[in-house]
C-alpha cells in the first residue's frame, strides 16, 4: 500500500438475477456505487485499511465511512480498486432490499449529522452522472428504473425521519435473511 494511502475498497458485484425487482435494484445501487467511486471513493463492502490505532463507535453502523473519515482526518487517502472484485448477494425481495437499504441511509445520515462527512453517494454532482452510466450498463428497462429508485427514495425517506425525530443509529440489526441464502 502507497505511503499516503489510509483505505482501499474494492468493487462489489451482485450474484442476484437482473430479472427481479430486487435483483435489479441491488445492480443498480451496486454499480452506482463503482461509479461514485471512480470519481470520489465510496468505501464499503471489502476494505483493506491502515491501522493506525483507530476505534470504531459501538453505537454506529457506518463502520467503512467512519474509518475512512478518521483515516483521512490523519492525513490519508481513500482509493478505489475497480478490480478487486467481491461478489456479494443482495435482497431477494424488495421488503429486504429497503430494509438493508434504510439501515445503510440511517448510518450514512448519522454520520453525516454527527460529523458533518459528505458521503460521496448523497453528492448529486457525482450521483447524477453515476446514475447515467448506470443506465446505459444495464440497458432500458423503465418500469424495474422505476421500482428501483422508489424503493431507494423511501428507505432514504423513512431514515431520514428515523434520524430527525432522534431515534438515532442502529449499531445492532436483524439480518436481512434473502442476503444469507446462497
Amino acid at each position: 500500500m502507497e505511503e499516503n494511502v489510509g483505505i482501499v475498497g474494492g468493487h462489489p458485484i451482485p450474484v442476484n438475477d437482473k430479472k427481479t425487482a430486487a435483483g435489479f435494484a441491488s445492480h443498480t445501487i451496486w454499480l452506482m456505487h463503482h461509479y461514485v467511486s471512480m470519481v470520489q471513493p465510496k468505501i464499503g463492502e471489502i476494505i483493506a485499511f491502515r491501522d493506525i490505532g483507530i476505534r470504531l463507535s459501538t453505537r454506529n453502523s457506518g463502520d467503512e465511512d467512519a474509518l475512512k473519515m478518521e483515516l483521512e482526518k490523519a492525513g490519508y487517502r481513500s482509493i478505489y480498486a475497480p478490480d478487486a472484485k467481491i461478489y456479494n448477494k443482495g435482497p431477494e425481495i424488495l421488503s429486504d432490499f429497503i430494509k438493508q437499504r434504510t439501515r445503510v441511509n440511517i448510518g450514512e445520515s448519522c454520520i453525516k449529522m454527527e460529523h458533518g462527512l459528505d458521503i460521496p453517494t448523497r453528492n448529486m454532482k457525482v450521483l447524477y452522472p453515476a446514475f447515467i452510466d448506470t443506465m446505459k450498463e444495464l440497458g432500458p428497462h423503465p418500469v424495474m428504473l422505476i421500482i428501483s429508485a422508489a424503493a431507494e427514495t423511501y428507505s432514504r425517506a423513512k431514515a431520514y425521519l428515523h434520524v430527525r425525530f432522534g431515534k438515532g443509529d442502529i449499531s445492532v440489526w436483524d439480518p436481512v435473511k434473502t442476503t444469507k441464502k446462497l
